[in-house]
This record gives structure tokens, C-alpha cells and sequence, in this order.
């Protein structure tokens, strides 16, 4: 192949590339069109969470694993949190995750816990979506 010819055909594919991300929606129509972000803390690593479309709502999960070193995670939580513009929250959910004690890693593998909750949709005014891991017990 030419590199006039692998020129046009990165530059077509970088094209078509654009082209699919600025399609993606912008309301509430069977996808998640706002950022989520993710908080671990001391004690609890959260992964990447999970927003999909579930019984006219909006389904928000996720795992999480003991951080390394850390003896317990007993006394942690996770919250859900809907932010306004300007950081303000709209709206905050307590989520319980289970199991709620994981055993040490063993060989290559961490044990996982889970955690989900199941909203209708945001509070009007929400811009991001936040995760937050803390080490204390819910004071709310």
C-alpha cells in the first residue's frame, strides 16, 4: 500500500471516527449522557461504575475491592451522588454493598463486592453523576 493511500485511508477512518462520537446523544434516551465520576477512599477501591437503562429508569452499579494493605472495610459506605452545575448535590442515595467484608487478595485475584441501585431518572439541574467510596459509617 502507498503512503498516499494509507494517508486517506487513516484520515477516512479518523473521519468516520468523529463522525460516530458526535452522534452520541444528549438527553435522557437509553444512555447515560452525563460524566460519572468515581471516588475510592482509603479503605475501598471502586472500579469504573456502571449507568445502563433498566424498567423506565436508569440502573447504576458497580464493583469494588478491599485497597491493599487495609485490614477491614467494615465500617465503609458507598453514596450516589447528583450534582448540580456548580457542585452542589441534588440528590444523595446510600448504597449498600455486598458482601459487605472481603477476604485477603489470594495468588493474582482480588475478591469483589457489588453494589447497585435502581433510580427513575436524575433531579432536574443534574450535570455529573458522582461515586464516593468513605471509611466512616453513613451519618445521614
Amino acid at each position: 500500500m502507498s503512503p498516499q493511500t494509507s494517508a486517506r485511508v487513516f484520515f477516512c477512518g479518523g473521519a468516520l471516527l468523529l463522525a460516530g462520537c458526535a452522534a452520541l446523544p444528549t438527553q435522557f434516551g437509553g444512555t447515560w449522557p452525563l460524566p460519572v465520576e468515581r471516588r475510592s477512599s482509603a479503605a475501598i477501591d471502586l472500579a469504573r461504575p456502571i449507568v445502563k437503562p433498566a424498567g423506565g429508569g436508569y440502573q447504576i452499579e458497580g464493583y469494588l475491592t478491599r485497597q491493599f494493605g487495609e485490614a477491614t472495610m467494615a465500617h465503609s459506605h458507598v453514596d450516589v451522588q447528583f450534582l448540580g452545575a456548580d457542585g452542589s448535590v441534588l440528590r444523595e442515595d446510600l448504597v449498600n454493598f455486598e458482601p459487605r467484608e472481603l477476604p485477603a487478595p489470594a495468588r493474582l485475584r482480588a475478591p469483589s463486592a457489588r453494589y447497585q441501585l435502581q433510580v427513575p431518572a436524575a433531579p432536574p439541574g443534574t450535570a455529573k453523576l458522582r461515586v464516593a467510596a468513605h471509611d466512616q459509617p453513613h451519618t445521614r
